[in-house]
């Protein structure tokens, strides 16, 4: 394999994670993530990840607006943003703390099938206090 090609395959993967990562504390799906809404949660998840990325691996914002499929300009824009935010927003603050404790404590939990093993346990414990309130509703 050529080794240009490997080095975008780990770097593609490596933001993957830290997207798996921010998808699971905050509890919005990764399509929402990578999507253009501009709703306030998922904006400030998205700040989230390109801070992270930018803080572990140091990658180029170039590279990154390419994987996100955003200009250079956006992740500058959000990671100040990040910045001011960690300054004035407690929930916030504790959200991307919560994210990066999660990360840099284990590291390799947020490959994609775990992920999905981890998001299928949650909704099958969600099924099921759905089923058990309804049989003690009837």
């Amino acid at each position: 394999m050529n080794i240009d090609k490997e080095l975008i395959m780990t770097r593609d993967k490596n933001m993957d994670n830290i997207v798996n990562a921010v998808s699971y504390i905050t509890k919005t799906s990764k399509k929402d993530l990578l999507s253009t809404s501009r709703l306030r949660n998922i904006v400030d998840a998205r700040k989230t990840i390109f801070k992270l990325i930018r803080e572990i691996y140091g990658y180029p914002y170039l590279v990154m607006g390419r994987f996100f499929k955003k200009n250079h300009a956006t992740i500058i824009h959000q990671i100040n943003s990040h910045d001011q935010l960690m300054v004035t927003d407690k929930n916030y603050r504790l959200t991307y703390n919560e994210t990066l404790d999660l990360i840099t404590k284990d590291a390799d939990q947020f490959t994609t099938s775990k992920l999905l093993l981890k998001e299928k346990e949650y909704y099958q414990t969600r099924l099921d206090e759905i089923n058990s309130k309804l049989l003690k509703d009837e």
